[in-house]
């Protein structure tokens, strides 16, 4: 009886072990999905701010003496962020007369009211000629302005794409 439990014991670890079986982390993000790499699309006034650039992601970033990694201004209904990576790349979006939440069309030419974006790097500047920004909360007491956006920028002959991009910042 002891022989007859022991193989069958053994075969059970031999059957486990051929199986296949592939051991999966719980807590592990994937890599391979660029978009786990970004902030995550909040509310609070995280300060965050992040996208793909031609679906690579883009993560802010300041040294000492370049700008702060993110910046926001909103003054007389006229917004302006940006999103630093040092002295390598920006991504700029400019908005007039942005008075409430919604979807604002981003568009070459800046016009008022509208929304125009930049991705600049190194010598190169994108700017956007189709896109589309979502603010999606705008609250002037506690100064925190959240959001969406994505372009498509040009600079000659040359396009870059930015997508799934998003900001929760704060303004003095």
């Amino acid at each position: 009886m002891k022989k007859l439990s022991f193989f069958f014991l053994v075969a059970c670890f031999i059957s486990l072990g051929l199986s296949k079986c592939k051991r999966i982390p719980v807590f592990e993000m994937p890599t391979d999905d660029p978009t786990s790499q970004l902030p995550p699309e909040t509310q609070t006034g995280a300060n965050t701010f992040g996208c793909l650039v031609d679906g690579k992601p883009y993560k802010v970033f300041a040294g000492f003496p370049n700008p702060p990694a993110t910046f926001l201004d909103y003054q007389f209904n006229d917004m302006s962020i940006s999103g630093n990576q040092a002295s390598r790349a920006t991504v700029s979006i400019l908005g007039a007369s942005i008075t409430d939440t919604g979807i604002f069309k981003i568009q070459k030419d800046f016009r008022r009211p509208g929304v125009t974006a930049l991705y600049s790097k190194d010598d190169k500047f994108y700017d956007a000629i189709t896109g589309e920004l979502h603010i999606k909360r705008l609250d002037p007491f506690d100064k925190i302005i959240s959001g969406t956006f994505q372009f498509t920028g040009v600079d000659g002959r040359d396009t870059t794409k930015i997508t799934k991009g998003r900001f929760d910042l704060r303004y003095n």
